[in-house]
This record gives C-alpha cells, structure tokens and sequence, in this order.
C-alpha cells in the first residue's frame, strides 16, 4: 500500500474516532434532549445518528487539523482549539452561538464543549486509559457512569419549558447506544493517534473554505454580533500561531496519546454506560434534580476564567521561546 495512502487511512480512522467521542460527550453525555431521544429508538436510530457522526466528522477534522497545524502541546493550546471545535459545533451548523451573545459565545462552546468534551473526554480519559491502574481507572469510569445518570435530569429544573424525563428502559437504550459509539471511537482515535495527523493542503484548505463558507452563511443574519465571535475565533488562532511549539525542554502533553493503551483499559470502559444506567432508576424514583443552573454557571465561569487564561499563558510561552531564540 503506497504510504500516502496508509497516512491517509490513519487520518480517517483519527478523525472518525475523534468524531464519535466528541459527539458523545456533546450530544449524549450532555443528553440533548433530541439526540438522546433518537438514541432512545435503539436500532432505528441508525440513519439519523450516521448523519450526525458525519457532521461531527467535520468538526473533529478542523479541531485535529488545528492540533497539527498550530503544534499544539500546552493545555492551555489544547483549549484554544477546543474553543474553535466548540465555536464549529454551535455555530456552523446551528446559530446557538449567536442566539445570546457575549454569553453564547462562551456557553456552551467553551464551557462544555472545550472543557467536558475536548479536555474532559477526549483528552483526559484517554490519558488516564494509559496512566492509570485498573482499579483506579474501573472506579473513574464508575463514577463518571454515576454522575451521567445524575446529569440526565439537568432539564427538570427548567422554569420556561416542559421538563424532559426519559423512562428507564429508554434511558438504558441511550446509554447503552451511546456508550457503544464511545467505545469503539476511542479504540479507533488511539487507532489513528499511531502515527502523526499531517493533514495534506489540500485537506486543510478543503476544510478551512468550508467552515468560512458555514460560518459566514450562518452569521450573517447576526451581524453585527456574530463579528465579534470572529474576532475571537481570531484572536485564538493568533494566540496559538503565537505559541506553536513548544520552547526547548517543555513537555508535549498530548504526545502520551500515541502511546496503546493496555486491553484491559479498554475492557473497563462498558463501567460508565452501566453505571449510569444503574443510576438512573434510583435518581428518577427519588425526583434528584440536579441544580443544572448552579452546575452551569460554574462551568460557564470556569469556561471563561480558562478561555483568559489560555490566551495569557500562550502570549507567555511565545515570549519566553523568542527570549530564548534571542539568547546568545
């Protein structure tokens, strides 16, 4: 098999694992209510839930395009491209970005979307998955599976509209579907984090046209709102074109990932769908509605402490790599 052909393949396996844990953590973790309603179908979700990793295919190849592109190493890296991946999911496709603006331009784009399902699910679990011991990482898995069954009742508290309370037998149905899609998009992301993502012009600048065409498609009708989204859709892009790469002796924090995890990593996994599925029927018999708004105002604030802070400490790094560079 040619090697550009072989790359190619490991960039798709990359971009569909990614796909499917970030759709995870945004869609079903979360429980959107009409993305977990369609898991609740069981099989007939199929078609439905295809087109949805496709469209999460997108956002996961511009959000490992920018990982490569910009070198990113440092977390607060890790979140500025987890901001635009975030900015991609609420704003190219629906204009749930511009709906409420400055506010929507952090939550949930950073708040969830950078936090819960970039650094949280895509990053952090991956990495426990190859530092952890098995009891540690069965009793992480656990109670990420319990606090899933409590999250599921985030919408029982709203005051404005119908809460959404799903039966257990559905919820078992969601969880163990999507927890199915969670599983085998890690081993294929691990599959594909073997060897580097070096996306070729081609596929950079598809995906770049692409999501300028959907973002300015979606915006327009937002103006002139949706230009300061772009500005700081902007300003991260400058912050990590000003930090790419790493200075001499800094650890690359996301190089782990190209490490295999052990099996028995992977065989742990099903912990976290079951628990929440065991959870579930106790929460829903008790009426423990989580306070979703106390819960999301710390996410939101944590959301944009992290955002400033992202920006501040890649202007430093990128200082202190040119003082270095300068250095006789």
């Amino acid at each position: 098999m040619p090697p550009q052909i072989a790359a190619f393949g490991f960039r798709l396996t990359a971009v569909i694992g990614a796909a499917l844990v970030l759709q995870f953590f945004s869609e079903f973790y979360f429980l959107n209510e009409g993305p977990a309603a369609n898991a609740a179908r069981g099989w007939a979700a199929g078609p439905d839930l295809l087109i949805s990793i496709s469209v999460y295919g997108f956002f996961a190849y511009l959000f490992l395009i920018l990982l490569d592109r910009f070198a990113v190493h440092s977390l607060a890296g890790l979140l500025l491209a987890g901001s635009v991946f975030g900015w991609a999911t609420e704003a190219l496709v629906v204009p749930v970005a511009h709906e409420a603006p400055p506010v929507s331009w952090l939550w949930p784009s950073i708040g969830w979307h950078a936090l819960v399902d970039v650094i949280g699910g895509w990053f952090l679990l991956r990495l426990a998955m190859r530092r952890l011991a098995w009891p540690w990482l069965a009793l992480l898995f656990t109670v990420g599976g319990i606090a899933w069954g409590f999250w599921a009742t985030w919408t029982w508290g709203a005051a404005d509209e119908a809460p959404v309370v799903f039966t257990v037998a559905e919820f078992w149905t969601i969880v163990l579907v999507a927890g199915a899609t969670w599983i085998v998009g890690t081993a294929l992301a691990d599959i594909g984090a073997r060897r580097p993502f070096r996306a070729s012009r081609w596929e950079t600048g598809g995906v770049a046209l692409a999501t300028l065409a959907l973002f300015l498609g979606t915006g327009l009708a937002f103006l002139p709102w949706s230009a300061g989204l772009g500005a700081m859709i902007g300003a991260s892009l400058g912050a990590l074109a000003l930090a790419r790469r790493a200075p001499p002796g800094r650890p690359n924090i996301l190089a782990p990932l190209q490490e295999r995890p052990p099996l028995r990593a992977y065989a742990v996994m099903p912990l976290l769908p079951l628990a929440a599925g065991a959870t579930y029927p106790f929460v829903l018999e008790a009426g423990l509605a989580v306070p979703s708004g106390e819960i999301v105002a710390w996410l939101f604030l944590l959301g944009t402490l992290g955002f400033v802070w992202a920006l501040l400490r890649s202007a430093l790094d990128a200082r202190a790599k040119h003082g270095e560079q300068q250095a006789p």
